[in-house]
């Protein structure tokens, strides 16, 4: 908080708020530098994010040869983006010969805790698989949640 002590104080501190908004973006004139840099950074972003949105069209399209796309895409209508991406991830999922390896592929296994007699299977996850992977099926079930 500005403390003052008299009515000078308010005068010097509006002086220079006033100086200071002088130099900010609506207080400049439109051929000033600054407006030139925001301009120009506005117009690489919208560039960028035209490319980004070519290459999302192009590895979807890529992903849609793949027979399991339509599978995976077709649980509650995940976003084919998502799709491509869990796809990519796991790679071929020919490779795994039962669910129980690819549960523990993406680290969602239960730990097991054991001692002496007493066994407990309803731990936490492992989390010692692959990252990315568990992160995109936590999306998928919470879009699925959102659905339902």
């Amino acid at each position: 908080m500005y403390k003052t002590n008299s009515r000078h104080d308010y005068k010097k501190l509006a002086n220079k708020i006033k100086e200071i908004s002088l130099n900010s973006y609506p207080g400049v004139d439109k051929n000033h530098s600054d407006v030139k840099k925001l301009s120009d950074m506005a117009s690489f972003l919208q560039e960028n994010i035209k490319t980004i949105n070519e290459l999302k069209d192009k590895i979807i399209e890529t992903a849609k040869q793949s027979p399991y796309f339509d599978i995976i895409n077709s649980f509650y209508d995940i976003v084919e983006v998502l799709t491509t991406v869990l796809l990519g991830d796991l790679g071929d999922i020919t490779r795994f010969d039962n669910h129980k390896q690819l549960i523990a592929f993406c680290g969602l296994d239960p730990t097991i805790i054991q001692s002496g007699k007493s066994i407990n299977v309803h731990g936490t996850i492992l989390k010692r698989g692959n990252k990315y992977a568990r992160w995109i099926l936590f999306n998928i079930s919470q879009m699925v949640v959102k659905l339902l």
